[in-house]
C-alpha cells in the first residue's frame, strides 16, 4: 500500500505583490492598515521573511482575495 501523495505549499512572493497592486496599494497604505511598515510588506513581496498567518488573512482581506491565492504548490 503506498502513502498518498502530500502537496506542499510555498508562499509566493510575487502573488503577494501583484494583489496589492491589482489592488491599487502602496506598500505604506497596505503596511498601515494590516499593523506592519511598509518596509516589513516590501520584505514579505522579496521572499525574505514571512508574514504571520494573521497578517496574510489580514492582508488576503484588504486586498479582496482568498489566502490561497498566496501560495504555490510545490513538488
Amino acid at each position: 500500500m503506498t502513502a498518498p501523495a502530500v502537496l506542499h505549499h510555498a508562499l509566493d512572493p510575487a502573488a503577494l505583490r501583484a494583489a496589492r497592486r491589482t489592488a491599487r496599494l502602496s506598500l505604506e497604505a497596505a503596511g498601515s492598515r494590516v499593523g506592519r511598515t511598509a518596509s516589513i510588506v516590501a520584505r514579505y513581496e522579496r521572499g525574505q521573511i514571512d508574514p504571520p498567518a494573521s497578517v496574510l488573512v489580514a492582508l488576503a482581506g484588504l486586498y479582496g482575495v482568498h489566502p490561497g491565492v498566496f501560495f504555490a504548490p510545490t513538488t
